[in-house]
């Protein structure tokens, strides 16, 4: 009967075998890693830590309660640019919309969307005389560099609506009020074709409800509805983040 002797292939086979799983376990752990760098990006506000993801999803809407921007643009660089952005950093939708919420002083530039650039957040209010109206500069430093800058705010609390469109440097509408007894902070030119066909005239918008439906609705036929955003597109994308300048 032939003896069984000992062969070395199956020790090699399986050290082989070793070395392989080790490494794709050394990639996977390096992956995990480098996606947990990028999903969890650590910055302070004002001295409150936030952290933003930064992994792309997809677009989120929002709507009364905001106050946001939107830009002739698909260059979102270009306007974290020209709004002077501080401590800039990517964030997706999620991530942006919660910082916007949260009233840190800060504002998300969101990725394009139909053509437009959106900027939601902590942006400056307008103002009764020229001391006070930051909202009105802002729009006019914007307005030098892009096409057409719109201004849209609806916040049910205090009764405060607001709209404004420059189209070429030229101020083509700015309204704003505020109060139940709608106080006009703003009533530049005449009420566009967009207003007339909603009834938007400020003294008519007596609800609150009411004020921000139409706000929006104007807002979706001067650029984007910023409440459908998620069907507009469909990819996945991120902006970003960052602090206004103050004064």
């Amino acid at each position: 009967m032939r003896s069984l002797s000992w062969s070395p292939w199956p020790t090699a086979a399986a050290a082989a075998l070793t070395l392989v799983v080790g490494r794709c376990v050394a990639r996977w752990q390096h992956g995990n890693r480098r996606r947990g760098k990028a999903a969890g990006h650590a910055v302070l506000f004002h001295g409150r830590p936030f952290t933003v993801d930064r992994r792309a999803d997809r677009p989120m809407g929002f709507g009364p309660g905001a106050c946001w921007l939107a830009l002739r643009t698909v260059d979102s660089e270009a306007v974290v640019r020209a709004l002077a952005l501080t401590h800039v950093t990517a964030s997706n939708w999620a991530s942006g919309l919660a910082l916007a919420r949260h009233n840190l002083g800060a504002v998300f530039v969101t990725p394009p969307v139909d053509g437009w650039t959106l900027v939601v957040g902590s942006l400056p209010y307008p103002g009764g005389t020229v001391q006070t109206d930051d909202a009105t500069r802002l729009l006019r430093r914007l307005s030098a560099q892009f096409e057409s800058v719109q201004y849209f705010a609806a916040q049910a609390d205090i009764h405060w609506q607001a709209w404004a469109r420059l189209d070429h440097g030229h101020r083509v509408r700015a309204f704003s009020s505020i109060g139940a007894g709608h106080h006009p902070i703003w009533d530049h030119g005449s009420a566009t074709l967009e207003e007339q066909a909603l009834a938007m005239n400020g003294q008519a918008v007596a609800l609150p409800c009411h004020m921000g439906c139409q706000v929006l609705a104007l807002a979706r036929a001067w650029s984007v509805d910023p409440r459908q955003l998620c069907a507009q597109v469909a990819k996945r994308s991120t902006g970003f983040v960052g602090l206004l300048p103050s004064g």
